[in-house]
């Protein structure tokens, strides 16, 4: 549901990422996932018609864009895929004259085409299977937040030996970890509990994140609204992490309510793309208070059994 969202809201047609959406503090830390999985992928030829020329790897597990010679450019909006330069089962290339595209001509003539027909494939290369698992891109930024800080608190600065005067921009009353931020402040902990109300739940804390997590994923089948349920667990923690960077950087203070409001901004906007299954008056309810769009004869249909 929320890959839904996200693929309506910020992929184009052909499948890249837009540059720029109106109104979105998503797309920031989207393109930094986009940019990952574009790096751990790689393309299997058949026919070539799903496959981009020079921006996708599927030469040898590079891009040809980054072949070319240092100096040479490419316009953003190139289209061509790779079943342009092939022709009955064969490498279809035009001349060249310089010696660093010959190289790179002569490193396509030497791929093998495929003699049975298939589809083109994407191959995760995380894992042994090719195929794409959470764990295996988890672990993977795990290790390199580690040595990048993707989540730089004043926990992880101080571990490189920086020293830094550690305390919460959010609560101003202790120390930043990446728990407390999330789990233990007490300006996240009124975002989570507003929140969270609106679905009859209670926020209690968590001592971990694996923590809020796992019990968000077994609380996703008794809630209401259970198809908007998983956007919550990424949207609050990112307008959370967003507001400490603001105070911190900019020196710019928004209130829990602000904060709430762009959490549900960003969910309005979801529901929007998705459509939501509506099937009894709390979910009704509910879906007013987020200004869910439902079809007229469902609400009667509804109203007919109450």
């Amino acid at each position: 549901m929320f890959a839904s969202f996200l693929r309506g809201r910020f992929v184009v047609t052909d499948g890249s990422l837009k540059r720029s959406v109106i109104s979105s503090s998503i797309l920031p830390g989207l393109q930094k996932g986009w940019e990952f999985v574009n790096s751990t992928e790689r393309w299997v030829i058949d026919d070539g018609g799903s496959i981009n020329f020079w921006y996708d790897r599927w030469l040898t597990g590079q891009r040809s864009c980054d072949l070319l010679p240092p100096g040479v450019t490419l316009p953003r909006n190139l289209k061509a895929k790779v079943a342009d330069f092939i022709e009955s089962g064969e490498w279809v290339l035009p001349s060249v004259t310089s010696s660093e595209l010959w190289d790179i001509c002569n490193q396509i003539m030497r791929t093998r085409l495929p003699s049975s027909r298939y589809e083109d494939a994407r191959d995760w290369v995380l894992t042994e299977s090719g195929s794409f698992s959470v764990v295996s891109a988890w672990d993977t930024m795990h290790v390199s937040s580690q040595h990048q800080g993707y989540f730089p608190t004043n926990e992880k600065i101080a571990k490189r030996s920086i020293p830094i005067a550690s305390r919460c921009e959010l609560c101003l009353k202790s120390q930043e970890t990446i728990n407390h931020i999330f789990l233990e402040c007490d300006f996240a902990g009124q975002v989570w509990t507003t929140v969270l109300s609106l679905f009859d739940q209670r926020w209690n804390g968590f001592p971990s994140i694996e923590e809020l997590f796992s019990w968000w994923k077994r609380k996703k089948a008794g809630v209401i609204l259970p198809k908007v349920w998983p956007a919550l667990v990424i949207l609050m923690p990112y307008q959370i992490w967003m507001e400490r960077n603001r105070r911190r950087y900019e020196n710019m203070h928004r209130n829990t309510t602000i904060i709430i409001k762009s959490v549900l901004k960003e969910l309005h906007e979801f529901l929007s793309i998705v459509s939501v299954h509506v099937s009894f008056v709390a979910e009704l309810l509910l879906s007013r208070k987020l200004t869910i769009k439902i079809s007229r004869s469902l609400i009667q249909k509804i109203i007919d059994v109450v």
